[in-house]
């Protein structure tokens, strides 16, 4: 059975919840998860995984004085042994799946953004507050999206996430009718390993819709390799 780490944890987000909702869908594909809010104590066990999965909000927090409060508890900045853990896994052709607020994670090492594709600019992006997200799938006849159509979840939509590499969005949604469409979602390749990110995931609720889910399963198993390829 394929193992799966997720590191979780961080402010202003039901990581605990959201994760063990995730840790379900995934085991009900074949794929043991195991949770972690320890960052650096999860990745020094990597070596012993298929699947790295961040959910969690983990950073310098720097920012802003509004995180002042937070910072002796949840801010940090990872470690070389941590970036060599994800980097060896990585180089091995482990999978990567990245939920939400992951693009945040790790701001001081560029070598994250870099595997994801992209990642949160404090220059520039943004989210409006939670709302109804109706979802687009752009690529309907990509592995990952098959059967599986447009739907509706409460969340947050991510606006002006900084490309580091040419993506192909597979999912995207605006904020209003006259607002320009965001990439919510995107799968890749990054060397030998595969690469998932979901910039959904604020909510319990936007993990267990039955679309929301299908979708995660199948990039878990793609991820896992447990399916044939699918063009990055």
């Amino acid at each position: 059975m394929p193992s799966n780490l997720i590191i979780h944890g961080g402010i202003y987000h039901p990581f605990a919840e959201t994760s063990a909702v995730l840790a379900e869908c995934l085991a009900q594909v074949g794929i043991h998860s195991t949770l972690t809010t320890d960052v650096e104590g999860g990745l020094a066990s990597l070596a012993g995984y298929d699947l790295l999965t961040v959910n969690a909000l983990r950073w310098r927090m720097l920012d802003h004085p509004k995180y002042e409060p937070f910072r002796a508890e949840f801010a940090m900045t990872l470690s070389d042994h941590g970036r060599d853990a994800i980097e060896a896994h990585v180089a091995r052709g482990g999978g990567v799946l990245a939920l939400h607020t992951a693009c945040i994670c790790f701001g001081e090492w560029p070598g994250w953004g870099e595997i994801l594709g992209a990642r949160w600019d404090w220059g520039r992006s943004f989210h409006p507050p939670e709302q109804r997200v109706d979802v687009r799938v752009l690529v309907p006849d990509h592995p990952l999206c098959l059967d599986i159509d447009g739907f509706t979840v409460e969340d947050e939509i991510f606006h002006h996430l900084a490309a580091t590499a040419p993506l192909v969005p597979l999912l995207s949604a605006r904020a209003a009718p006259d607002e320009p469409s965001q990439a919510l979602f995107w799968a890749r390749t990054h060397g030998a390993a595969r690469v998932v990110y979901d910039a959904l995931g604020h909510t319990v609720a936007s993990l267990q819709h039955p679309s929301h889910q299908r979708l995660l399963q199948r990039s878990a198993r793609w991820l896992c390799r447990m399916d044939a390829p699918c063009a990055p």
